[in-house]
């Protein structure tokens, strides 16, 4: 059997951690990330920037 090492998350897992935040929200992310992006940005890029998001900095 495989062993599974959990371990905190990095800044570089930001992109895959957008994506599963995403997926396990049923898209109510990206709807959410839609409204909050600014003009030229992709909801992803607000998932994975965080800064325009209450609370995160």
């Amino acid at each position: 059997m495989a062993v599974i090492a959990i371990r905190k998350a990095i800044n570089s897992n930001v992109g895959d951690l957008a994506c599963l935040t995403n997926l396990a929200g049923e898209g109510i992310s990206e709807y959410l990330w839609g409204i909050m992006a600014r003009p030229g940005e992709t909801v992803m890029e607000v998932g994975i920037d965080g800064e325009n998001v209450i609370g995160l900095t």
